[in-house]
């Protein structure tokens, strides 16, 4: 059987395709059914949202037209998904176990806090507030803090198996001392 599909498309122009029962893939929206192998496909940025056609004049403050130069889809007051996977990351650092590698002192590091706030490659709250922030940027600078505090922690357990080692050496000359 052959069916004729209609749609509109960007400009309000009707499409028409045919299609067969096979090949017919249904849309469903604002609906309590299920509707299997559903797409949909839209061409161009989309702004998804209850109030979608004020995105596009600038009466929405937290929405910003460059966004839709950079991306493709707006969802407002968020998603909810069991996953999200991130294609083609070219910019993954994953450095910090690297010989090279310059861990910051315990100093260095509290000082950049005491003056900054936040911690060094991560960005101000101020500037997240501002600008947002890129999950994967924000996964890479959180991935190189902890590598970083497992560094710290390795080292700080390399300093307490020496502290240990003076203290069992103080002891044992202690008890000499006694006898």
């Amino acid at each position: 059987m052959s069916i004729l599909l209609l749609a509109l498309d960007v400009d309000g122009d009707v499409i028409m395709n045919h299609v067969t029962e096979e090949t017919l893939t249904k849309v469903s929206v604002n609906t309590d059914s299920n509707v299997a192998n559903a797409t949909i496909t839209i061409a161009g940025s989309t702004y998804i949202a209850p109030q979608a056609e004020k995105a596009s004049t600038g009466e929405l403050s937290k929405f910003k037209a460059e966004y839709l130069d950079n991306f493709n889809l707006w969802v407002e007051d968020g998603i909810v998904t069991e996953d999200i996977v991130i294609v083609q990351v070219d910019n993954w650092k994953d450095d910090v176990f690297a010989d090279d590698y310059k861990l910051k002192t315990f100093d260095e590091l509290e000082k950049y806090i005491q003056n900054n706030r936040h911690l060094p490659g991560v960005n101000s709250e101020r500037l997240v507030k501002k600008e947002g922030y890129s999950i994967q940027e924000m996964n890479v600078s959180l991935l190189e803090k902890v590598e970083e505090l497992f560094l710290y922690i390795i080292a700080q357990e390399k300093r307490i198996k020496q502290l240990d080692i003076k203290l069992f050496k103080l002891e044992k000359m202690m008890l000499f001392n006694q006898k």
